[in-house]
């Protein structure tokens, strides 16, 4: 039996044409019908080959014809086109925008700064100075230094502490030990408030401008020399030479606080309570003036107007507390000594010599634990409740000094 070789209809014997299609019959007629001519390595099942305009093909689902005019043709595992080169755009733009989008939550949460803080935040920031009820107390040897991942490690008051930090643009955030601290960052100059101590640390080079003479928000016609002594102090005093019922004692010390209180005219008042006073006591208390009569200092003087030293009057100019004039030594600043002598208004047989040693409260008194002692009046400069007492109310961001003292 002989079939067409165009269209494979079934030949009547010895036809010389296809009775379907009119094609000629060779004299070679295959005896079996003619098979669709297939496309190497092509996945296309039927009669219809891939166009040769077509791009190459995952597998996937059913094309139904890329261009206008060409047939839909399937492929054996079902799927859709890819194009690849635009498959590897998208992937590479997503990476982008991650990264993109970790830098911006490291860089808040501890990272290598933000361009609002000025460049790189991470190192250590050196103490520049420490501001307590408006008087500067001094921040050297203390630092703060900001790592990665947003830790940080702060040295304050001669102790060490780890915490960590977060930069939101300008505004800084530090904890430590659950307690957070907040100040500003910018061009290397760190502010950050501390204890209820108002601190500015800086890194190396960092331009640092002159804090204001009065606090910001602060209008006051009291001159800026006055100004130093204004507020709360804290030290010692000690009774000397002592005569009659005091004798015995000689040589006692008791840790003491101070309040000085300054006018707008310059005048002030200050008084004086010790370990063995009631709330609300004072064993001395006097009108006071200011003078830079005398010193050197831009401070000045402190000169004693009318008062009481226990039940004994205190007369003018009994006290004249020099600001430039350290017992300590040069060695040691913000140090005052107020100098008198007692004398039993009922008895003047019973007397003593006394001598009160006062820095700002919020002081550190490490510089006086570590300083040579030879030229200072005692071998122990240091108040007997300071570690045990006054530095734990610092720590914990004591600003005022309380009404009884070591307790």
């Amino acid at each position: 039996m002989a079939f067409c070789t165009n269209c494979g209809a079934e030949l009547p014997e010895g036809a010389k044409f296809c009775t379907e299609c009119g094609t000629k019959v060779p004299a070679s007629a295959s005896q079996e019908p003619a098979q669709p001519a297939q496309v190497p390595g092509s996945a296309v099942q039927g009669n219809y080959p891939p166009p040769a305009s077509v791009e190459t093909w995952n597998s996937g689902g059913t094309n139904t014809g890329a261009k206008t005019g060409e047939p839909g043709f399937t492929f054996q595992n079902g799927g859709q086109k890819k194009n690849t080169g635009l498959i590897i755009g998208i992937v590479v733009l997503g990476v982008a925008l991650v990264v993109a989008l970790v830098f911006i939550l490291v860089s808040m949460l501890g990272g290598s700064g933000t361009a609002s803080a000025g460049g790189d935040v991470l190192g250590r920031y050196e103490g520049v100075r420490c501001f307590v009820d408006g008087i500067d107390i001094g921040a050297e040897d203390e630092w703060v230094e900001l790592k990665s991942g947003g830790k940080a490690r702060l040295h304050l008051l001669e102790d060490t502490y780890n915490g960590k930090w977060t930069l939101d643009g300008e505004d800084l955030t530090i904890t430590e030990s659950g307690d957070e601290y907040y100040g500003t960052l910018r061009d290397g100059v760190m502010t950050v408030d501390f204890y209820g101590m108002s601190y500015t640390f800086a890194k190396e080079g960092a331009q640092v401008t002159e804090p204001s003479t009065v606090p910001a928000g602060t209008e006051s016609r009291i001159p800026s020399n006055v100004q130093w002594w204004e507020g709360d102090w804290y030290g010692w005093w000690i009774l000397q030479n002592g005569t009659g019922r005091w004798e015995e004692v000689s040589d006692s010390f008791w840790d003491t606080c101070a309040r000085i209180w300054v006018e707008d005219d310059g005048t002030g008042y200050i008084e004086f309570w010790d370990e063995d006073n009631e709330a609300g006591e004072c064993f001395a208390n006097a009108d006071v003036s200011f003078t830079t009569e005398g010193t050197y200092a831009a401070q000045g003087a402190m000169v004693c107007g009318e008062g009481l030293f226990w039940n004994a009057d205190l007369t003018d100019g009994a006290w004249v507390v020099y600001a430039d004039d350290s017992p300590m030594g040069p060695a040691i600043g913000n140090v005052i000594c107020v100098r008198g002598t007692y004398v039993d208004p009922d008895n003047s047989e019973d007397s003593f010599d006394y001598e009160i040693y006062l820095r700002p409260w919020g002081t550190d008194w490490e510089d006086v634990r570590g300083a040579d002692t030879s030229e200072m009046p005692y071998d122990d400069m240091m108040p007997a409740y300071y570690d045990s007492w006054y530095l734990p109310l610092i720590k914990d961001g004591v600003t005022a000094a309380p009404d009884l003292v070591g307790k």
